[in-house]
Formats: C-alpha cells, sequence, structure tokens
C-alpha cells in the first residue's frame, strides 16, 4: 500500500540535517551535571542562524525538559555543508532509573527537521542510597559505601556487516566501578548476553589479560567469527566473576547483517521515473526489487543542494508518496535502496521537477485568411501562451465538412499546406493549444485559392522531313499558375499517346527518323493545379532521302584515348563553345580520358587550314573532326559563285583528307551573322553586307547536304542562334548573342553547344533516383550510378555514386545555359520519392542542405543539376574552372602560335611569288623563327597536359550520402 510520509523528516523548504556524532556519559548520580557534545551536519540549502530561530532540540519525547532544557542555541553560522558542534551541560533527574538522550535541529515556528541523533540511554542513580550511588564531582570515583563488583560501558567497535563465516577484530572497553581488582585469578570475564551464554560469535567468555584495578578502564581485543546462516544477529556483552555472577551494565547491543556472499545481491525489476507535477501536489515514486530472501526497501532523498542522500524517515515499501511539493522541491532526486542478508543495492535515481501551478492556454497570435494562386502552398501560423507551455495542433475544415478534423503530424506554430488546388477554394484552418490547466481554439482563417487552368496560345503544326532528319514541334500554353508541359507521341497505328521522357520545354526536336516513324502524331500536354489541357494533334510525315543521300554518322562514340580536334576560325579560336564542349565531356565520362585540341586560327578559311592540315590535325591522329569554317570564307558579301565554289571544292578536299585519317569529319554550319548587332556598334570601317546572313545559311544548308552525301557528322549551331535572337528581340530590341555581329559571346556559345551536344547524340540523363512504394515497403533504384545503404525509418537514407557529374558552366556562360533549358534537355539530374506523408521534406547531401521540397513536387521529381548548394555541382564548378583556366592560359596561346606561323607562311609565299631578292634571308629568318615556333608550342602543350592531370583527378565522382527529414509535416486540404 502506498504511503504519505513526510520527507527526510518533514523539513522546512531547503532546511535538512543528519547526524554525525554524539558523546554522553553512560551514567549518573540523580542531580549530577555532565558536559554532552552533539555534532550534525547542514545538509539544506539554508545555512543555519541564531537570529532565524535555528536551535538543538531535545527529543524523545520532542521538546522534553528531563536534562534541565529543550533547546540549545547555534555558536555560529552554519552553512550548506558544514558541521554544527554544540557543546553543552546537562543535569540529571533526581529520580532514578534509565533515560533516553537524544537530540534533533528544529526552526521555532516551523518544526523539527534532519536526522535524529543517536537515542542513548543514560543509568541515573540514586543519591540517597549508598549502597549504588556515585560521587557527584566525577565518574567513576570510589562509592561512599562501596560495591562488591560494579562495571560501566565505555566504549565498542563493532562492524555491522560480515559474510558468512567472516572473521572479524572487535574492541569492547569497560571500567572498573567496583571495589575489587578483576583479575584471571577471581575468574572475571567478559561474557556473551543476548542471549545467555550464546556461541553466535564461536566465543563465549573473552579473558583478561592483565588486572583491572578500581577506577582503571580496560579493553577487551579479539577476533569474532561469523555464523554459517545469513541473517540477522545481536552482539552484546557483559563482565562476570565466575560463580558469583553478572554485574555492571552491558554494552548497548549491536545487530550484525550475517549476508551469504555466494548469493546475489538484491536487484531492482522495476526503476522509479521522474515525475513532473504541479507545486502544491504529491509525486508519487515505485520500485520493485528481487532478492532471497525478499529484501527490505527504504527510500532515500537529496535536495538540489545537499552533499549526499538521507533516508526518508519511514518510507520502507515499493510505492513512496511525497507530500504536497513546494517550488522549493524542484530538483529533488530520490531513490530506494534494498537489503538483504546477501547484500544490497540501489535503484536508478529519479527526479521531481516542480512546476508553477497552471495557466490554461490562451492565443496570444492568431492565424490569419490566406489568398494563393492554385498549386502554391499556404502558410498559417499561431502562437499560444499557458502554463506550462501547451502543445498545438492544427485543424483544417473542407467545404461541405460538419465539422473540422485534425491534421495529421501538423503540430507546429507554422503550419504549411501541400499545393493547393482550386477545389480546395475555402477551405478554413484553426489551430487548438492543450495544456494540463486547459484547451483553447483560435480564430478561423479561410483559403482562397484562384487560378485559371491552362490553354494553347500555339499549336504544333504539322511536319514534313527526310529520313535521318529530324522534325521539331513547338506550342505554348498560359495559364494560373503557369502550366508545365510535356509532349506526347503516338507511333501510327498505335492506341493512345505515351509521354516523351525529357519532353518538358515548348520545344520538341525528334531524333533522327526513320521512315518507321512516317505518320506518328505528337501533342503536348499543359498541367496546372486548376487543370489539364491538351494541344492539337500534329502529324510527321517522313520521306526517303533523295537517291545519292548516306545516313549522317548517327552519335558521337568516345573512348579512353581518342581525340577530338576543333578545326576553325576566329570562333573556334575563342575557345569558348570548344571549352563548354570539354567541360560536358570531362563531367559526364570521368572514366574516359579524351584528349582535345583547339585548332582555330584568327580570319582563317578552308584554304588556310589545308595549309597546316598536316601539321595541326593529322599529326594528333583525331578520331573526330569539327570543322566551323565559312564565315570569313563568304567574303562578307552577296553571294558569289566563284567564291562559293572555292568555298566547296577546300571544304571537299578537307572531307577527303580527314577520311583518309579513319577519322569522322563532323562539318558544323557558320555562325550567325546579326548585321543589326553590328550596325548598333556604329563602326563605318566595317562595310558588311547586311544581308550576309543569308549567305551563311546557305552555306550551312549546303553543308547539311554534303554530310547527307558523304555519311559524315553534322551540327547546325546557325539555325539555334537566329532562333534565340529573334525571341530575345521580341522582348528587348538591342538583344544580340554575337555583339560585333562575328564572334558570338559566351552565352551565344552556350547555344553553339547546346545544339552541337544534340546533333552529336551526346545527350543523356546524369542520373536518376526512384524511390516508390512496393508492396507496402519503401525501394530505391538508381540509373547511372550505384545506389547502396538504403533505409527509410525516420528519414530516408542511402549512398549513391553517380558514374557522371552535372554539366556546369562558368558564370558568364549560365544565363544562356537556363535560356536553352540545357540542363533537363543535356544534364538530368533527378530524384523521385513518392508515396510520402504530406508536408516539406529537407535534401541533405553529405551534411548538406540543398533544399526543401514538398510532397508532391518530390513526386513529379526534383531536378539537381542546376542547384548550386549540392557537394556534386561544386565539383563540376572546380572541373569548369579547371579547364577555363586550361583555355585561357594554354590553349589560346597555344594558338596564337599558330596565327603567327600562318602569317609568316603568307610573308614567304609572297616573297617567293614576288622573287624578292631578298628571299634566301627571309627563307633563313623563318627557319629560325620555326626553331622558336617549336619551342613555344611545346611549352603550352605541356601545359596543357598538366591541366587535364588535375581536371582527371578532379572530375571523379565520390559515393555520396543523401538524406530525406521531414521538417514540416503538412497534409493536404481536400
Amino acid at each position: 500500500m502506498a504511503q504519505t510520509l513526510p520527507l527526510a523528516g518533514a523539513p522546512p523548504a531547503g532546511d535538512n540535517a543528519a547526524f554525525a556524532s554524539q558523546t554522553a556519559p553512560a551514567m549518573l548520580l540523580a542531580g549530577q551535571t555532565n558536559l554532552v557534545t552533539v555534532r550534525m551536519v547542514n545538509r539544506g540549502t539554508t545555512t543555519w542562524r541564531a537570529a532565524d530561530h535555528y536551535f538543538l532540540g531535545s527529543m524523545n519525547p520532542a521538546d522534553n525538559l528531563i536534562w534541565g532544557f529543550n533547546r540549545v542555541s547555534l555558536s555560529a553560522e552554519v552553512a550548506p555543508g558544514q558541521t554544527a558542534a554544540f557543546h553543552f551541560e546537562i543535569v540529571a533527574p533526581l529520580a532514578a532509573g534509565s533515560y533516553g538522550l537524544q537530540w534533533q535541529m528544529t526552526r521555532e515556528g516551523r518544526g523539527f527537521f534532519g536526522q535524529p541523533s543517536s537515542n542513548a540511554s543514560i543509568r541515573v542513580l540514586s543519591a540517597e542510597a549508598p549502597d549504588r550511588a556515585l560521587d557527584r564531582q566525577s565518574l567513576p570515583l570510589a562509592r561512599a559505601d562501596p560495591l562488591t563488583n560494579d562495571a560501566v560501558f565505555i566504549s565498542q567497535t563493532v562492524p555491522t556487516l560480515l559474510p558468512i563465516g567472516g572473521i572479524a577484530p572487535v574492541t569492547i572497553t569497560v571500567r572498573n566501578t567496583g571495589t575489587t581488582t578483576w583479575n584471571e585469578t577471581a575468574r572475571y570475564r567478559l561474557c556473551a548476553i543476548n542471549p545467555i551464554d550464546n556461541r553466535t560469535w564461536a566465543a563465549r567468555r573473552v579473558f583478561l589479560r592483565s588486572p583491572v584495578p578500581p577506577g582503571a578502564s580496560y579493553t577487551f581485543s579479539f577476533p569474532i567469527t561469523a555464523p554459517t546462516v545469513a541473517g540477522s544477529y545481536n552482539f552484546q556483552w557483559m563482565m562476570l566473576q565466575e560463580a558469583v555472577g553478572r554485574f555492571g551494565l552491558p554494552t548497548p547491543n549491536v545487530v550484525i547483517q550475517v549476508t551469504d556472499t555466494t548469493a546475489p545481491p538484491p536487484s531492482f525489476t522495476h526503476q522509479p521515473a521522474n515525475r513532473t507535477v504541479a507545486a502544491g501536489t504529491a509525486a508519487e515514486f515505485t520500485a520493485v526489487a528481487s532478492g532471497t530472501p525478499s529484501p527490505a526497501l527504504r527510500w532515500q532523498s537529496k535536495a538540489p543542494a545537499a552533499a549526499d542522500f538521507s533516508d526518508v524517515a519511514g518510507a520502507n515499501s515499493g510505492t513512496f508518496v511525497t507530500p504536497a511539493l513546494l517550488l522549493a522541491d524542484n530538483g529533488t532526486q530520490f531513490r530506494c535502496v534494498a537489503t538483504n542478508a546477501a547484500g544490497s543495492a540501489t535503484s536508478a535515481v529519479a527526479t521531481v521537477s516542480v512546476t508553477v501551478p497552471g495557466i490554461p492556454p490562451g492565443f496570444t497570435l492568431q492565424p490569419l485568411n490566406k489568398t494563393v494562386v492554385a498549386g502554391a502552398t499556404a502558410e498559417f501560423t499561431a502562437a499560444a501562451s499557458g502554463t506550462p507551455p501547451p502543445t498545438l495542433r492544427w485543424q483544417s475544415k473542407v467545404p461541405g465538412a460538419p465539422d473540422f478534423s485534425d491534421l495529421a503530424g501538423a503540430i507546429d506554430a507554422t503550419y504549411v499546406t501541400s499545393a493547393l488546388l482550386l477545389a480546395d477554394n475555402g477551405t478554413q484552418f484553426r489551430c487548438v493549444a492543450a495544456n494540463s490547466a486547459g484547451t483553447a481554439t483560435s480564430a478561423v482563417a479561410t483559403v482562397t485559392v484562384s487560378g485559371s487552368a491552362p490553354s494553347f496560345t500555339l499549336q504544333p503544326t504539322n511536319a514534313s522531313v527526310f529520313e535521318e532528319q529530324t522534325a521539331t514541334f513547338t506550342a505554348a500554353a498560359a495559364g494560373t499558375p503557369a502550366p508545365t508541359l510535356q509532349w506526347q507521341s503516338k507511333a501510327a497505328g498505335a492506341g493512345q499517346f505515351a509521354d516523351i521522357a525529357g519532353a518538358t520545354t515548348g520545344t520538341y526536336v525528334t531524333p533522327a527518323l526513320t521512315v518507321a516513324d512516317h505518320n506518328s502524331q505528337f501533342r503536348c500536354r499543359a498541367n496546372n493545379a486548376a487543370g489539364t489541357a491538351y494541344s492539337a494533334v500534329a502529324t510527321l510525315v517522313v520521306s526517303n532521302s533523295p537517291p545519292g543521300f548516306k545516313r549522317i554518322h548517327p552519335k558521337m562514340e568516345l573512348q579512353t584515348g581518342d581525340t577530338v580536334v576543333f578545326l576553325g576560325d576566329s570562333i573556334t579560336y575563342q575557345a569558348l563553345y570548344t571549352q563548354y564542349f570539354e567541360d560536358f565531356v570531362y563531367t559526364r565520362f570521368p572514366d574516359r580520358r579524351i584528349l582535345f585540341r583547339n585548332a582555330g586560327v584568327a580570319n582563317d578559311r578552308a584554304t588556310n587550314a589545308l595549309v597546316r592540315f598536316n601539321d595541326d590535325i593529322a599529326a594528333f591522329r583525331p578520331k573526330y573532326v569539327t570543322l566551323l569554317l565559312g564565315m570569313n570564307d563568304g567574303g562578307y558579301r552577296d553571294f558569289d559563285k566563284p567564291t562559293f565554289d572555292t568555298y566547296q571544292r577546300n571544304m571537299g578536299t578537307l572531307f577527303d583528307r580527314i577520311a583518309q585519317l579513319g577519322a569522322v569529319a563532323v562539318p558544323i554550319t557558320p555562325t550567325m551573322h546579326d548585321g543589326r548587332a553590328a550596325r548598333m556598334r556604329n563602326t563605318p570601317s566595317e562595310p558588311r553586307d547586311t544581308l550576309y546572313n543569308g549567305v551563311l545559311g546557305l552555306y550551312g544548308a549546303w553543308l547539311r547536304e554534303a554530310a547527307f552525301t558523304r555519311g559524315l557528322g553534322f551540327a547546325d549551331v546557325y539555325s539555334p542562334l537566329n532562333h534565340a535572337t529573334t525571341d530575345g528581340r521580341k522582348t528587348d530590341a538591342f538583344f544580340t548573342l554575337i555583339p560585333d555581329g562575328i564572334h558570338p559571346d559566351p552565352p551565344g556559345h552556350v547555344i553553339m553547344v547546346v545544339a552541337l551536344l544534340a546533333d552529336l547524340g551526346l545527350c543523356s540523363p546524369v542520373s536518376s533516383i526512384l524511390i516508390q512504394d512496393k508492396a507496402g515497403q519503401l525501394t530505391a533504384t538508381a540509373d547511372n550510378g550505384q545506389l547502396a545503404d538504403f533505409s527509410a525509418g525516420d528519414k530516408i537514407s542511402f549512398t549513391f555514386t553517380a558514374n557522371a557529374l552535372p554539366w556546369v558552366l562558368p558564370a558568364e556562360a549560365r544565363p544562356s545555359y537556363r535560356r536553352a533549358c540545357a540542363g533537363t534537355s543535356h544534364s538530368l539530374e533527378k530524384i523521385t520519392v513518392q508515396n510520402l506523408a504530406p508536408g516539406t521534406y529537407e535534401l541533405r547531401i553529405d551534411g548538406t542542405s540543398v533544399g526543401a521540397y514538398s510532397d508532391s513536387q518530390l513526386a513529379i521529381g526534383i531536378e539537381l543539376q542546376e542547384n548550386e548548394l549540392t557537394p556534386q555541382f561544386q565539383q563540376a564548378l572546380r572541373v569548369a574552372q579547371f579547364n577555363k583556366d586550361k583555355n585561357a592560359n594554354a590553349v589560346r596561346p597555344l594558338r596564337k602560335w599558330w596565327e603567327q606561323l600562318r602569317d609568316k607562311r603568307l610573308e614567304l609565299d609572297k616573297a617567293i611569288a614576288e622573287h624578292d631578292p631578298n628571299l634566301p634571308a627571309k627563307r633563313a629568318a623563318f627557319a629560325a623563327w620555326l626553331l622558336t615556333f617549336q619551342s613555344g608550342v611545346a611549352t603550352l602543350q605541356t601545359l596543357v597536359t598538366s591541366f587535364e592531370d588535375q581536371i582527371y583527378q578532379a572530375n571523379q565522382p565520390p559515393p555520396r550520402r543523401y538524406e530525406l527529414l521531414r521538417v514540416n509535416p503538412a497534409a493536404r486540404t481536400r
């Protein structure tokens, strides 16, 4: 049964004491005075001061006046942890008998507290009985009418715990208060009593080793042997004269616990637990201990500032209930001690937390109405106060519902909905605050959801192409919020349309087509939170290629050791589209060491490229050679047939010589000539034909035809540059990608390389991770990488080692990269997580937070390739920076040497043609310079190789740890 007991003697809050020691006589004459010393330790949190009415008070019974008074004053302040020594004289009662002497700390007006002193039994002899009386001046002295035999107990040292059969030394000191001398001849002994003459401790007599005259003290020192059965045994002795009888006062009885050390000590099968209660209420603690024999229990407590635990008076059952607790009791610790013959055990410590009385919740911040666009989330915030601090939970009520219902997991001050639909318009939200003192409900907040379903403003049209060509379809849709797009296709005779992977922009370009694709249909789907719309259907007509056409080389295949040469003029010499192409290969194929060779020379034409072909192209044994020539070949004037014939002839020769190397030629259309941008520069020194861009278009068309005829690779950069410029000028009349009319800026080179990579068939996702529910369990799969250590508990976590890095460009190139949607089409890095509970989730990669996403966003899939917070983006950016440094510090200076070589060759050719009389000297000078050229080229080529070593050390994808944690639980409101 539970006991309601005082805490450590029911001390006032903060007061506690522990008994330290006591010196008192065993015998006094009636009316005799004697000095007594009692020591108490301050175990509380307050300082004992006489001014605060702290005293040592008489006990047994409380406030008795047996010894002449019931209070002893403090002689000095006693701080917590210090010991107070009380020295005072007592006066023996006039009536003979045995009297108890016991003291305890008290504070007037508030009561006794702490542990009392041990009870001392003092024998008071009658002063009128000369046969037993003692001299009043001191103890012991010769008696007025001496007794034959008498003795008083002085002290003893006795153990209180022994193992079975254990041996321990003891000492007992007594004083001869009789008139005879104790000696062995007269057969004086110390004898065991309780019970009389017991052999509990192996001996029942202890002999004297020397005589003890009257008034002298004698100490018996002897070993005792514990019984062989565990239990509690008495230890008490008394003086004896054999054949005469026992005499004097016996020693105080000591109970010695004999334990079985082979048996296990008690153990706790149920530990007391921490408790939190309001001030003025009680706390209950429970402990259960097992053992053989069944252990006895006692509870102990320790106030916050106390040095150690002390027993709680009367608390000796398995359940202990405190009295009503005060705030000052906050932090008090409790434990239970279990004891039996085999030993003792102490429970875990339980702490009580005492809080101020509860105050019902009240809202200090109410949620407000919200208006959002369909597809967006709405955020509601509330705050409530109370004691203890209240918990919160959010509720919602959809239009037509009878009442509010709780939102799963919505227990924070701020609640964020999932993406809202038009059907969620009018949904109401409120917050409920609750604590132990009551419950409160906030004001109701209503969400208004607005928006419009998608509608197509530009429909795709039918397309007609030859086999091996691509077809382009374009569509545009409006809506609120802005709709997402998804292209679909349906083969001739197929039952229904199917999504085209990755086709999510306004323009979709098919791969190279075959006649099997004839009559395929295409359409675009637009979707937002307000609805879905489908475009008109466009039909594809694919015709057989004209006679003499061959298949374009379908895809650039790169392996370790392959060399790619970029042959061109000043646009190639800029080393921008070539640099971005290299960035792509370095990050997409980090396991393959590909060599790149920039062979661009400013102002070059096809005829100049033929002159340097052996040294600048063939010497590097390329697998692929791209050719960007034509800007200078047309002469910046109206179309001229002889000029065009020369271009065709020289390009044809280049194609032939590349084929002789066993390499694949990849002609690239000339870039756009932006005559308008040239005019805006106000440079009359360059009277370029404003229609020259059309001439370049003709050159590009011939290159396409030549590629089909010869079965070459082919890339069209002319069309994307023109399209991007036209689109840009719809909103900005001064927009240009080619500020000087000839040389594209970095965004222009991005448009070029995006087209080049697409036409060469190099576009593929970086990686794809799909986490979905299968048979009630989340599972993970990945493409283009290895996924391991997957777990889905409180959070989703796994290790992913990608085969590639995202394609990242320097900052100056990124605007055009985004405008072209190059991340999605060329470098898709996607994570899709389906079947998540509604809410917001934080994604961490290698411990770095890279963003927070709703469950609906994750279900559709999030793209990471342009997320600058990811470790893989930063790694790819370092690769791009190394490559930028390579091209700026090594490649372009290297190409400058080749430009000088061309110019010096032209000077020498001119001298030969004009029969210059200084020709021998000029030949010698050229030969000398050629040595300088070779040294300079070799030095820079070594630097190129050094940069490439750095790049291939930096581009290796390491294993990365992914973690997905729910940080803001939310629920869809419909």
